[in-house]
């Protein structure tokens, strides 16, 4: 995932913080977590939906997260922290972070590159962007 810095890695979310991350353009990272086993199992609350992506979309979405990090002169992720599950990491992101480009957005436009007919100017919000991958999503007979 990719969200403001400050409100992304916080234990404990303050009306302040979200104002700040929402009002003024703020700091990202990107939060990386290895899953031990199928979404759907890992994420027991979640709304989950399978998305089929082509085959050669793939390296464009790819380069999109890709270039989501921050890099030091070497070219290499810059690590900022522990995550939010164990055994994930927080690294410095690229861009910034702010109403109009939020997780939901950054999420569209990762989809978009993958070839998926998503707006990422209409998904500032989870619902947003859960209502146009709903009807994307792959059926449970096809997965």
């Amino acid at each position: 995932g990719w969200g403001d810095a400050e409100f992304y890695r916080a234990p404990e979310i303050t009306v302040a913080m979200a104002m700040r991350a929402a009002l003024t353009p703020t700091k990202t990272v990107m939060h990386l977590n290895a899953m031990p086993r199928p979404p759907r199992q890992y994420y027991l609350e979640a709304e989950i939906v399978t998305l089929r992506v082509a085959a050669a979309k793939l390296p464009a979405m790819i380069a999109f997260i890709r270039d989501s990090f921050a890099r030091d002169d070497a070219g290499a992720a810059r690590p900022a922290g522990a995550g939010r599950y164990p055994g994930s990491r927080f690294y410095e992101g690229a861009g910034e972070y702010h109403l109009l480009n939020t997780c939901n957005t950054w999420t569209a436009r990762a989809l978009r590159q993958a070839g998926l007919a998503v707006d990422p100017g209409n998904a500032v919000t989870a619902d947003d962007l859960m209502a146009q991958l709903r009807p994307l999503a792959v059926a449970p007979e096809n997965r």
